[in-house]
């Protein structure tokens, strides 16, 4: 039998992700998006990263000398640090630390301000820097426009100043994914090189990255720090996988970035104040995903594959990808569409209209046996709570037939926030129709069924879907 085991990419890195002992000044450097993500009642990154000791205060559209704060695009980063009223901006961005009577109302600080300057500088671009022409692969070149080889040369250019202020620790955030795929692949491409290769020559501790473009471009994407090792694995998709109305992302999706950037923060400080230089250049890649003969025990201790961290994979194995992957069907007046789908996890906009009805399935043509496991598990995100799905699972019945067993679920309020993880064993699916239970040795495929809604899109992700041990 076989199943596509995506496997985590896990460096051996040590990354200490202990919060400062003292309160430290940090600034943020954005537009909309950043406002979003920093939000309480969004993805409330202030709040976080305040419980990890740092001082919060921000730039926004209007802000500084020159209203410098209204040019955030690529291209204007060298006005910032480099061009000839440098030192002017950046005086006023090491100085600045607004108090909430001043018109910043939409996160709330848990400390007084401890006094000093702001000690780090975090600056993102936001998603129409994502619309990068050219070649995906083209080297650093000088270009007005927002090219692929434009880019690369304004942030090796900013280096420059960033090494002359070692005293300052800079976190540049890569641009957020677009909705549309037509420059995608230039935009993912970009910002793994930022990860990946811009900082590989920088000699000092006081520069970092995160690729908040691959972890909004699929739930299957991360970059963050777990206990003492780096995660990074982009590569699962390269389109905004929680969206609203427009390329603004989710509070989802900015729930997700906070909870995956305090600890990277946390392991660049660190890496900053005691100067340790060597994980910078050990961050490695691994993209979706290999093929393996799993034997018939179905025990992948038995697989002749290099080791890996434990907490690389949290499950036994990951569904693989059977037949021609996810596919979707409809009534006809519902509708569901995919934004993003791996063989282990899917995006899907749905507007299901009452007495209807909308599917996410996958298909295989031979029976497989998962009778190894015990039943099956993933990880549920949700514009709301309270919505109603079924999952079921076919087992082969014949060489041409196939019976489906069901569970019925509703969306918890987790899942509207950081996730609900949902284990179902074997036991609770009930067949469609007569009686009998599911023969785990014959699964054949599955689908996601969303039923009688109520006329209003929702967006719904899957992902981490895997057989439980």
């Amino acid at each position: 039998m076989v199943l596509i085991l995506v496997l985590l990419a896990i460096p051996v890195v040590c990354a200490d992700t202990t919060p400062p002992g003292e309160p430290v000044k940090l600034i943020f450097i954005h537009h909309s998006v950043g406002e979003n993500w920093l939000s309480d009642d969004n993805g409330g990154l202030a709040g976080a990263v305040g419980e990890s000791n740092y001082f919060v205060s921000d730039t926004y559209y209007g802000w500084g000398p020159d209203s410098i704060g209204d040019r955030t695009d690529i291209p204007d980063w060298p006005e910032w640090f480099t061009g000839q009223n440098r030192d002017t901006y950046m005086e006023a961005v090491y100085t600045e630390y607004h108090d909430d009577a001043a018109g910043y109302d939409y996160y709330n600080r848990p400390m007084t301000d401890p006094g000093g300057e702001n000690q780090i500088i975090v600056f993102k671009s936001c998603y129409p820097n994502s619309n990068l022409a050219g070649n995906p692969h083209d080297p650093p070149s000088h270009s007005p426009d927002m090219t692929v080889g434009g880019a690369k040369y304004v942030y090796n250019q900013l280096l420059e100043y960033f090494e002359q202020h070692p005293e300052k620790l800079f976190i540049a955030i890569t641009p957020p994914p677009e909705i549309s795929s037509e420059y995608a692949e230039a935009a993912e491409t970009f910002s793994t090189w930022m990860v990946e290769d811009w900082l590989s020559s920088y000699p000092g501790t006081n520069v970092g990255v995160f690729d908040l473009h691959a972890v909004l471009s699929s739930p299957d994407n991360h970059h963050t720090a777990e206990g003492d090792t780096i995660v990074y694995t982009p590569g699962f998709g390269n389109t905004l996988a929680y969206p609203t109305e427009d390329p603004h992302p989710s509070q989802a999706g900015n729930m997700k970035a906070t909870r995956e950037f305090v600890p990277l923060l946390n392991y660049y400080y660190n890496r900053w104040i005691s100067g340790d230089r060597a994980p910078l250049t050990t961050t490695e890649t691994t993209k979706p995903a290999q093929t393996l003969e799993i034997p018939d025990s179905s025990h992948p201790e038995d697989l002749n594959v290099e080791p890996v961290s434990s907490s690389s994979i949290t499950k036994e194995a990951v569904i693989g990808e059977i037949g021609e992957g996810w596919v979707t069907y409809d009534d006809g007046e519902s509708s569901i569409s995919l934004s993003a789908d791996t063989p282990s996890s899917f995006c899907a906009l749905t507007t299901v209209i009452p007495g209807g009805w909308a599917t996410v399935e996958t298909l295989s043509e031979e029976p497989s046996d998962w009778s190894g496991f015990s039943g099956i598990s993933y990880t549920l995100s949700a514009d709301r709570e309270g919505i109603p799905y079924s999952l079921v699972l076919y087992a082969a019945e014949g060489p041409e037939e196939k019976t489906g067993y069901s569970v019925a679920k509703t969306t918890n309020p987790d899942s509207a926030g950081s996730g609900e993880l949902v284990n179902i064993p074997w036991a609770d699916f009930l067949p469609l129709e007569g009686t009998g239970s599911f023969d785990p040795q014959l699964g054949i495929g599955l689908f996601f069924s969303f039923e009688s809604g109520d006329g209003e899109p929702v967006r719904i992700c899957i992902s981490d879907l895997s057989l439980m041990e």
